[in-house]
């Protein structure tokens, strides 16, 4: 954190520390925490309790706001050329924006200030009494993020029906679509430039974290209307060694621009055979993606843009041409059959080869590129049982499926920033090459990692389990589902890129005699032991994530249902259910920290298990309403009765 800016709910005039010299003054946050120890053996941060901050108290502030619509046009036309030959065309159009600000990360820090002294808001050498000293805050750093997303779609689709006699009944699917889509995104943080637009810190990377501003709000205790995490709406100018500062969006990372043109053909078929106790299904599908990835530029002092202080300096924008193109030409399949060995027992299987389509806001080393489309499979097979005169019918499945090289998603593996952040020790390293003379500013430039956004790892995804669903329709008023699964998640290849990309670059940190030795002065660290360190990191970060976290491989749910036929209760109705999820892998301990830098693990936390009880009532009848018969119906629905929490 290099530039707070202060702001006082009891209406003081707004002032910003620059807190590079943070160790002679003495600039803490009071955690508890010891800070002399480890950073990954600190306790981290913790949940502030509802007697502290309401949970109806809203942190963001005034400042935070999100703008999302959409314009969506979809039309399509169907005609019947037979009886069996069936023809569709269809047309979509849609336009999506979001704009969006709101803190980083979504984190807002509740903390207090044990700081005597501050350094000198005029950036003069002597500390000043600190006017806010025991007082509690609010802080964040603040972002924006405008996109847009284009998306037009055409496609024909062609049905068929061939009557075979005893070599069997098959429907035919035919499908042909071209589909072009156009977005682009920009992540944007505050900083602090002069009259001139030039940042207050590093001028050549605007987007670099020293530029980031915090802004911080002393709250009024009690006051809960002042609890708030400073406000981006709230423009800031303030004198400092002389020159005169005011806020500033910049982009925090290379704009992401692409346009993504993909032609699709797809047949599948659904064929019976011997009076339909075997039934077979297949399909394929044939993709031509081409994804083109526009470049991006800094803004020199020469540009209108930033002569007219609308853009800050060697800022981030696109440019009109394309960088980069990737052309893909996945093929999916799938095959599935179920046999009726019996009227109460049938046997299945089905087998899929997917090519899931690449988060175009996702980026991978070693050139910070849109990553390849994942590659996966899956294979399910089990039986179904259909008892008691169709009464009872269970359906058991054992599964596994694999994705090779995921990236983002649900489970993204940030390697930009957090704990894992590899672009910090490479930005220092590049940084204390050009303080000597080593290289110079437009290849500090090339090699910085981390200027995309969204710089992620990929890593293999296995999911295999089993699961067991019974229905019941024991009489015409009792009905019940029971439900139990097992799940086992296991990751592997966690991070592949990162011995190409690291193997490159030490090659260029260290191309001229004795660079490894040079020490950036702000950190005090050498290039080999920044190197080091990120060696670590990956090291670190595959060790992390080769771990089941929130994984629950224990499920089960049962739900009943009961309705009165006659009598005085005739139309009511009454359930309820139960939800049963085993316990979760929170983490683990670290026990210790080797010479090298490692986590060694120690025993599993785990988490408790999930019991919910639920329940409904509700009555249903028959209403005759203008000739016309309507049903009427009225339910109550509890969830979790017992208040589990």
């Amino acid at each position: 954190m290099r530039n707070l800016v202060v702001t006082d709910a009891r209406g003081a005039t707004p002032f910003v520390l620059t807190t590079s010299n943070v160790a002679n003054f003495r600039l803490l946050e009071s955690t508890y925490d010891d800070l002399n120890i480890p950073a990954v053996q600190r306790a981290g941060l913790s949940m502030v309790p509802f007697s502290e901050i309401p949970f109806d108290t809203s942190v963001f502030g005034p400042g935070a706001k999100r703008d999302s619509n959409f314009d969506r046009l979809v039309t399509s036309a169907e005609h019947r050329f037979a009886k069996d030959v069936t023809f569709e065309v269809a047309y979509l159009h849609e336009r999506t924006k979001q704009w969006v600000i709101s803190p980083v990360n979504n984190l807002v820090l509740y903390t207090g200030d044990p700081n005597l002294t501050i350094p000198n808001p005029n950036g003069s050498a002597m500390p000043i009494a600190n006017p806010n000293a025991g007082r509690l805050y609010i802080d964040a750093q603040w972002k924006n993020d405008d996109g847009r997303t284009a998306n037009d779609v055409l496609r024909g689709s062609l049905a068929l029906k061939f009557e075979r006699g005893r070599f069997g009944t098959h429907h035919v699917a035919l499908m042909a679509e071209h589909g072009e889509q156009e977005q682009w995104r920009y992540p944007g943080r505050e900083i602090f430039v002069d009259e001139q637009g030039v940042p207050i810190a590093n001028a050549a990377l605007p987007e670099n974290a020293n530029n980031f501003i915090t802004r911080r709000h002393y709250i009024t205790p009690g006051s809960h209307e002042t609890y708030i995490g400073g406000n981006p709406d709230q423009d800031i100018t303030v004198v400092r060694n002389g020159r005169t500062y005011r806020r500033a969006w910049i982009y925090q990372a290379a704009p992401s621009a692409t346009t993504r043109t993909m032609d699709t053909f797809l047949t599948a078929t659904q064929s019976s055979f011997f009076r339909n106790k075997l039934i077979v299904t297949a399909g394929v599908r044939w993709d031509t993606i081409t994804f083109d990835e526009y470049g991006d530029s800094r803004l020199g002092a020469s540009h209108p843009l930033v002569l007219a202080a609308k853009r800050v300096l060697n800022s981030l924008t696109y440019t009109d041409s394309v960088r980069d193109t990737f052309k893909y030409r996945p093929v999916t399949s799938t095959f599935g059959a179920m046999f009726h060995a019996a009227p109460w027992l049938s046997v299945f299987y089905n087998h899929g080869d997917n090519n899931a389509q690449q988060p175009s806001n996702a980026r991978i080393l070693p050139e910070e590129s849109l990553p390849p489309p994942a590659e996966g499979k899956t294979d399910d097979y089990g039986f179904t049982l259909t008892l008691l005169e169709g009464k009872l019918y269970t359906r058991a499945t054992t599964f596994q499926t694999s994705q090779n090289r995921s990236a983002g998603g649900t489970f993204g593996i940030n390697i930009g920033g957090g704990t894992y952040n590899i672009a910090a020790p490479s930005t220092r390293i590049l940084e204390t090459l050009v303080l000597n003379n080593r290289i110079t500013a437009a290849e500090q430039l090339a090699h910085t990692v981390g200027d995309e956004a969204n710089l992620v790892a990929t890593n293999n995804v296995v999911n295999k389990g089993y699961e067991v669903s019974t229905w019941l329709n024991l009489t015409k008023n009792l009905t019940g589902v029971v439900n139990f699964s097992y799940t086992e998640t296991n990751r592997s290849n966690v991070f592949p890129e990162f011995e190409t990309w690291f193997e490159r670059e030490r090659a260029f940190w260290n191309r001229t005699p004795g660079a490894g030795s040079l020490v950036n002065t702000t950190s005090g660290t050498t290039i080999d032991q920044d190197a080091a360190t990120l060696q670590q990191l990956a090291q670190r970060l595959r060790d992390f994530y080769n771990f089941g976290f929130g994984e629950r491989p224990y499920k089960a749910n049962v739900s009943g249902r009961y309705s009165f036929t006659g009598g005085r209760l005739k139309g009511v109705f009454v359930g309820g259910g139960v939800r049963y999820q085993g316990s979760s892998k929170l983490g683990r301990v670290v026990d210790r920290v080797t010479t090298s830098g490692a986590d060694v693990y120690g025993r599993t936390i785990v988490g408790p298990m999930d019991f919910k009880m639920d329940g409904f009532l509700g009555y249903r009848r028959r209403l005759p309403l203008q000739g016309r018969t309507s049903e009427l119906t009225v339910q109550m629905n509890v969830t979790n009765l017992t208040d589990e929490d």
